[in-house]
């Protein structure tokens, strides 16, 4: 196979249905100092790109610990508004 390195690469989302809290949980190390909170405790599953999800939230936490207190903890809190069906993190 080759690459066109004239052509930019063009990453193709995919949908699957995943548990978020679950997902953010398993992203983190143990004993991290990257506590995850959510409300309720039992999120439903949302339709998203783990892989672009876990990017996301990946690029978060490395910006939170540049700019946030040496040392200090960083909180991952997410808060599921069922009348609208979106999650706030």
């Amino acid at each position: 196979m080759s690459v066109d390195s004239n052509v930019p690469f063009r990453y193709e989302p995919r949908e699957e249905e995943v548990d978020i809290r679950k997902l953010l949980l398993s992203t983190r190390h143990e004993g991290s100092r990257f506590p995850v909170l959510s409300k309720p405790d039992d999120l439903p599953h949302f339709l998203i790109d783990p892989q672009l999800f876990r990017y996301i939230y990946r690029n978060a936490i490395s910006n939170a610990c540049k700019y946030g207190l040496l040392g200090g903890n960083v909180t991952t809190e997410m808060v599921y508004h069922e009348a609208a069906r979106v999650i706030s993190i």
